[in-house]
C-alpha cells in the first residue's frame, strides 16, 4: 500500500498524509497465491564411487486454471569417483558427473481468469463513488505451467594432493511456454494477452582453475581463475511471429529497442544508425554533408562473449590479503549520458579544435566547425567538409544517430580487496572466543580497464524491464566503499 498527497502540504514542513491540500491517493494491492506439492527424492551409493541421485515433484498452483492446475517434473544426476580405482602419484580425486532435470513454474496471479481493478474516485450528488475497471491486458484461462529442461555433464580433478585443481561444466537448457505479453490492436479493448510462448535454448561451458602455488608453515598463496561463455538461441516464438520486444527506450521521438528474434541469440539491440555505403562501410551525407539516419538497424546481441573472475589469497602466519578481479569480454550497451552530452554541448568534443587549428563552434567562415568524411548519397563521391557543429552535435547524432552511442562492454575491474589480521587461540588465552579476525576491505576500488569511455561503468548498467545488462540513462556512478569487518568464533 501507498500513499501520497495532492496538491502540496496545507503546513510547510508537516509531512503527513492528513496534510494533503487535495484529497490524497491511496493505493493498494494484495496478491494471493497457493501451492500444494508433492516430493520424492532418492539419493544411492556404492563403495564411496558410484552415486545416483532422484526426485520427483508434483505441483498443483492456485494460479492456474482449475481444470489444469497440476504438474509434474523431475530430475536425475549421476557422478563416478574414478580416482578410488586407480592409483596416481599426480591425480589424487577424479569425478564425472551428469544430470538433467525438468523444472516447472506456474503463472503469475490473476493471470488466467479475468479480474478488476480500483479506478478513479468521483464525487456524486450523495457522496463518493468508488469504480472498477477492466485491466488492458487480457487473461488466458488456457495458459499452462512453463518447463526448462537442463542437462549437464562435466568433471572435477585434483592434482599433487589438491595444490591444482580443475572443475569443467558443459550445460544445456531450452526454456518452453513462457508466460508472455503480446501486442494486441486496440480494437479488441486490449493493449496486449498473455500467451505460452518460446523455445529459448542457452548452452555453453564453465571453467574454473584453482592452485596453490606456494604452502609453507607460515606463509601460503592460492588462486582461482574462472571463466563461462554462453550461447543462447530462441529456436521459437510465436506462431506467425519472428521477432518480440523485450524492452525499448525512447528519447526525442528516437527509439531504440531490445529484442528476441527467432534464429538468433537473444537480446538484439535494434534502433536508428548510420546508413552506410555499401561498397566502402563509410557513412552516407546528404546534400547538407549530414550524415543520413538508417532506421531499425541490427547492432547484434547485447550478451557478452565470456565473464569470469580472478581470486588471489595471500597469507602470512596471522595476516591475510585477498583479492578480486572481475572481468568481461564483449557485450554491447547503449549510453544516454554520452548522447545528452553532446546534445546539450557539455562534451569535451563538442568545443574541441578542428584541423585548421580552430574551436569547432567557431563559425565556417572562420575556419571552425566539424569536419566529417563520408560518401555523398547523391554523387556517390568521398567528400571531405566541414559542418555547422550545433547541427552536427545537436540535431544529428544528439538526437537521431544511436549508433554513435553504442559502446562495447568489455571491462576488467578490482571488486574487492581485503587485508586482515586473525587472532587465534592461542593469542585469546582464557577468553570464550576461539577466534577473532578484523579487517579493513574496499569495494570497487579500481577499474583496471575498460573499453567503453571513461565515467561509464559497463559493470554496473540497467537491466530496464528485461532483467538483460543493455543502457546506461546517468544512474548513479558506482560507489566505492571502504570499511572495517570483524569475526568472532566462540
Amino acid at each position: 500500500m501507498n500513499q501520497r498527497t495532492q496538491g502540496g502540504l496545507s503546513s510547510i514542513g508537516f509531512y503527513n498524509i492528513e496534510a494533503s491540500i487535495d484529497r490524497p491517493i491511496a493505493e493498494s494491492y494484495k496478491s494471493e497465491e497457493q501451492t500444494r506439492s508433492a516430493y520424492i527424492m532418492t539419493s544411492l551409493g556404492y563403495k564411496d564411487t558410484y552415486f545416483v541421485d532422484g526426485s520427483f515433484r508434483r505441483d498443483i498452483s492456485s494460479t492456474l486454471p482449475k481444470d489444469n492446475n497440476a504438474y509434474n517434473y523431475s530430475s536425475i544426476s549421476g557422478s563416478f569417483v574414478f580416482s578410488n580405482l586407480i592409483e596416481s602419484p599426480v591425480l589424487n580425486f577424479g569425478k564425472l558427473r551428469a544430470s538433467y532435470a525438468v523444472a516447472g513454474s506456474s503463472v503469475p496471479p490473476y493471470s488466467s481468469l479475468m479480474n478488476y481493478e480500483i479506478g478513479t474516485v468521483y464525487k456524486g450528488a450523495t457522496g463518493s463513488i468508488n469504480t472498477l475497471f477492466v485491466p488492458d491486458v487480457l487473461n488466458n484461462p488456457a495458459l499452462k505451467p512453463s518447463f526448462a529442461n537442463s542437462f549437464e555433464i562435466g568433471t572435477d580433478l585434483k592434482f599433487f594432493k589438491s595444490r591444482l585443481g580443475l572443475d569443467f561444466t558443459y550445460y544445456q537448457q531450452r526454456n518452453k511456454d513462457q508466460v508472455i505479453g503480446l501486442s494486441s490492436s486496440v480494437a479488441t479493448g486490449y493493449s496486449s494477452f498473455r500467451v505460452n510462448a518460446g523455445d529459448i535454448e542457452n548452452s555453453g561451458i564453465e571453467l574454473s582453475l584453482t592452485a596453490i602455488p606456494v604452502q609453507t608453515s607460515n606463509f601460503s598463496w592460492t588462486t582461482t581463475l574462472n571463466g563461462a561463455k554462453n550461447n543462447s538461441k530462441i529456436h521459437e516464438l510465436i506462431p506467425g511471429i519472428d521477432a518480440y520486444q523485450l524492452d525499448n527506450n525512447t528519447y526525442s521521438s528516437q527509439t531504440v529497442y531490445l529484442y528476441a528474434n527467432k534464429g538468433a541469440a537473444f537480446g538484439s539491440l535494434v534502433g536508428p544508425g548510420y546508413k552506410r555505403d555499401e561498397a566502402t562501410g563509410k557513412i552516407l551525407l546528404d546534400n547538407a554533408n549530414l550524415p543520413i539516419q538508417e532506421l531499425n538497424k541490427d547492432f547484434g546481441s547485447v550478451i557478452p562473449e565470456f565473464t569470469g573472475g580472478f581470486i588471489n589469497s595471500f597469507r602470512y602466519k596471522n595476516i591475510d590479503f585477498n583479492a578480486m578481479i572481475d572481468f568481461q569480454s564483449g557485450g554491447k550497451f547503449f549510453s544516454w549520458s554520452k548522447m545528452l552530452a553532446v546534445k546539450s554541448g557539455q562534451a569535451a568534443e563538442t568545443a574541441a579544435l578542428n584541423s585548421n587549428g580552430k574551436n569547432v563552434r567557431d563559425p565556417l567562415a572562420d575556419g571552425g566547425g566539424f569536419e566529417i568524411n563520408g560518401i555523398s548519397e547523391a554523387t556517390g563521391q568521398e567528400v571531405n567538409a566541414f559542418i555547422d557543429a550545433r547541427t552536427y552535435f545537436r540535431n544529428q547524432i544528439g538526437t537521431r544517430i544511436y549508433e554513435e552511442w553504442l559502446y562495447d562492454a568489455s571491462y576488467i575491474k578490482l571488486r574487492e580487496v581485503s587485508l586482515g589480521y586473525t587472532f587465534n587461540q592461542d593469542q585469546l588465552g582464557k577468553t570464550p572466543f576461539k577466534s577473532i579476525r578484523i579487517a579493513a576491505i574496499a569495494r570497487n576500488p579500481w577499474m583496471i580497464w575498460q573499453k567503453a569511455p571513461k565515467g561509464i561503468d559497463p559493470s554496473e548498467l540497467s537491466a530496464g524491464s528485461a532483467n538483460i545488462s543493455w543502457i546506461e540513462k546517468g544512474e548513479l556512478q558506482t560507489v566505492r566503499s571502504y570499511g572495517f569487518n570483524l569475526s568472532v568464533k566462540f
